[in-house]
């Protein structure tokens, strides 16, 4: 008797365990597609409150090739510009620029594009940008992580993959300007250290 109560007591036991390891998935799950509806919730409102200023940047002039060549600096730190383009989504109407840096043996290098808001299409093609930054998330694995941050009052979204150390940083700048940020062999604080040096504040404002 004393071994047919053991095994009951060990089936029982493994019963609890397993239903207790459902709820807990059950609940992990709720809670990740309440955050997901939280997230699209933010999106939706940050859409909605943009259309103002949608409705504004689709009356400014847009910034010129020559105005984004004059911008770009011919240095950010340590590292020169090796490239630079301007104009590359004009043939949608939306005004871009490009540049390229890299140090001297090459181990640290940075692409920075940029993305003018101003016009009817320009005021659409940052829009995409708006509503991700509006979201809150963060991920992580062996291969990089991906996650929203704030940065001088306004969010960006940051990836890293691990292999390769490339980063990737996108965010809104001056509710105008969608900025896209690639790079290798630097961390996010350094980063944003050139960003800083490159100043997006003498970018054309109206």
């Amino acid at each position: 008797m004393k071994t047919y109560h053991l095994i009951y007591i060990i089936l029982l036991s493994f019963s609890i365990t397993s239903c207790i390891g459902k709820v807990k998935e059950a609940q992990e799950d709720l809670q990740e597609a309440s955050e997901g509806f939280g997230n699209l919730n933010k999106a939706v409102k940050e859409l909605k409150n943009a259309s103002e200023d949608i409705k504004e940047l689709s009356k400014l002039e847009p910034m010129t090739n020559e105005e984004f060549k004059a911008w770009m600096p011919e240095a950010i730190g340590d590292m020169p510009r090796t490239g630079y383009k301007t104009g590359q989504a004009q043939y949608m109407n939306v005004a871009s620029a490009e540049a390229t840096y890299k140090n001297e043996d090459k181990t640290k290098d940075i692409k920075i594009t940029i993305i003018d808001g101003a016009g009817e299409t320009g005021a659409l093609a940052i829009s995409g940008i708006r509503m991700a930054t509006a979201m809150d998330m963060e991920q992580e694995d062996e291969y990089g992580y991906q996650k929203t941050v704030k940065k001088e009052g306004f969010k960006a979204i940051e990836k890293y993959k691990t292999n390769g150390q490339r980063l990737e940083l996108m965010f809104l700048y001056n509710d105008r300007y969608a900025v896209t940020v690639n790079s290798k062999g630097m961390e996010a604080k350094e980063i944003w250290g050139y960003i800083d040096e490159m100043d997006l504040t003498k970018l054309k404002k109206s």
